[in-house]
């Protein structure tokens, strides 16, 4: 969708901004849509004005998922060094959310960049309802509008956009509210085998269960817990896990949120906050 770029792209007598009119001059045609830059779809993707100024030049460019990732980390998800953060957490084979908070309680953030649709929207919020405590939508600017109609009662709701010196701010539009129901059982899947049993043996309920699949094992767990109890020992678990495979990050250790390892079996990367 070209929007406000429509009209420029359609009139090539003068290049709409500067970066249009270097590239039409290096590729020897200096109308906009024919230099190199109006092909781009950070250039497209533009929801300002067609006269460009250096500041919109800058505002132009498409807010990428990775740079919405880095917002949430040193904005939401580092403000608490006892919390585990994981990125691409998978909620067993029905999905997988961009970043999972856990702590007192499971939150997570599904991020929209600007290359992104929310056509997958509807059937995640479904998803990520189940097992989640607190759900969080991040969009950008070009998104808003349709989350907005779109998002379900009790998501929250940010915008993460640039700013006129290149910067990216976070602004919480919508609080999320905590959900009143949970899949017991999907919430019990998070965790892995093993856990599953050391959880039912912490309860005196693993007798005549050890040969059970781990789907036996997670419905027998939501069984014999309350909700409040089974999440307790579902965040103590996923806090307390071993097996977290290193894998270094761009940027690591340049702040007090550190990244420290993708999971060998779901395949997440996760970073800790730094313990004080």
């Amino acid at each position: 969708m070209l929007g406000p770029w429509r009209k420029s792209l359609a009139s090539p007598s003068r290049p709409c901004c500067e970066f249009c009119a270097s590239a039409g001059s290096r590729s020897g045609r200096g109308e906009c849509g024919i230099g190199e830059r109006c092909r781009s779809d950070d250039h497209r993707m533009s929801m300002h004005r067609a006269e460009c100024s250096p500041t919109s030049i800058i505002l132009m460019i498409a807010v990428t998922e990775d740079e919405i990732r880095s917002v949430v980390h040193d904005t939401v998800a580092c403000d608490d060094a006892s919390r585990l953060v994981v990125d691409e957490f998978v909620i067993g084979e029905r999905g997988r959310i961009d970043i999972a908070v856990i702590g007192d309680h499971l939150v997570g953030y599904e991020l929209k960049s600007d290359r992104d649709t929310l056509t997958r929207l509807p059937r995640q919020m479904d998803v990520f309802g189940d097992v989640f405590d607190f759900c969080v939508l991040v969009v950008t600017t070009r998104h808003l509008s349709k989350a907005r109609q779109i998002l379900k009662r009790g998501w929250g709701l940010a915008v993460v956009d640039r700013t006129p010196d290149d910067g990216l701010s976070y602004q919480q539009v919508r609080q999320a509210n905590q959900r009143r129901s949970v899949d017991t059982v999907a919430l019990a899947l998070l965790l892995w085998r093993d856990e599953l049993l050391h959880a039912l043996d912490a309860l005196g309920q693993a007798g005549g269960y050890r040969g059970l699949t781990r789907n036996e094992l997670a419905k027998h767990l939501a069984d014999v817990t309350e909700r409040d109890q089974l999440r307790s020992i579902v965040t103590t678990a996923l806090t307390e896990r071993q097996g977290w495979r290193v894998a270094k990050e761009p940027g690591e250790g340049d702040g007090t949120c550190p990244r420290a390892g993708v999971s060998s079996r779901f395949l997440a990367r996760r970073f800790l906050s730094q313990r004080r």
